[in-house]
């Protein structure tokens, strides 16, 4: 009975160690693959339309000056 509760704490040890070890790939694979493209796609986001988001952003803060 004791060798059973042993073999169970190793079981649940073992599935927390592969559960953190999926966790930080996991993380490392994002960070090395979705930030830099999110990074490279904000960039490109906001070279393109910053007129764009500033002439929208300045109407909508008109048309809620006026509403209120």
């Amino acid at each position: 009975m004791p060798h059973r509760i042993i073999v169970q704490c190793h079981i649940k040890v073992l599935h927390i160690l592969v559960h953190l070890f999926e966790k930080l790939l996991l993380s490392v694979v994002l960070y090395h693959n979705v930030i830099p493209i999110a990074y490279n796609s904000e960039i490109r986001f906001s070279l393109k339309s910053q007129s764009a988001i500033a002439k929208e952003f300045k109407s909508t803060s008109i048309s809620n000056i006026s509403i209120k």
